[in-house]
């Protein structure tokens, strides 16, 4: 069964990043799931907080991971492209290694019965219900939800467990039948 790949509200600490090279990624397509390629440039970003990063966090379009969920996750066989994130905090670069997830894969697994959307075109424009038809899904170990117009991030079971499992911060899975557009 397929989860919800989110970040965690229901902490006290949500860090506040901004990427300080911006205009490098301009011309990237990061929304859509083909493949950046070798040529991504690295992103430096920049925080100010005094609490130690989490192990995923999202600034605008980018979903950051740390070096403990890249690995889980390339263990795990996921279609996705990691590219180096250059971290500062009060002008000062840190050691622990982030890197922007980018998943390459999409299924079309809406279950068009028991989901509740407004399409427009071949597009899905608002999610009232999210129902995924699982014999799509299967058991790919990340994917996003093809035909959105959100950036929806699904994960398999075995992969979410194992991120939990390993203590990491910052991401919650919940079932798909929660999320509802904002």
């Amino acid at each position: 069964m397929a989860r919800l790949w989110r970040v965690d509200v229901s902490v006290d600490y949500l860090p506040e990043v901004s990427i300080l090279n911006v205009e490098a990624s301009d011309d990237w397509e990061v929304t859509l799931t083909k493949p950046l390629g070798s040529d991504f440039p690295v992103l430096d970003m920049e925080y100010e907080d005094e609490e130690p990063l989490p192990d995923y966090f999202q600034v605008g379009p980018f979903g950051v991971v740390s070096q403990k969920i890249k690995t889980l996750v390339e263990m795990a066989n996921a279609s996705a492209e990691f590219f180096a994130v250059r971290m500062f905090r009060k002008k000062r670069r840190l050691n622990k290694a982030f890197f922007f997830m980018h998943p390459t894969q999409e299924l079309d697994c809406l279950d068009r019965q028991r989901s509740k959307v407004i399409m427009k075109g071949a597009y899905i424009t608002r999610i009232k219900r999210l129902v995924l038809d699982e014999s799509v899904a299967g058991t790919s170990p990340l994917f996003r939800l093809a035909k959105s117009v959100d950036v929806i991030l699904l994960t398999s079971d075995e992969l979410a467990q194992s991120i939990i499992d390993a203590g990491a911060s910052g991401v919650s899975f919940v079932a798909p039948e929660t999320y509802s557009s904002p």
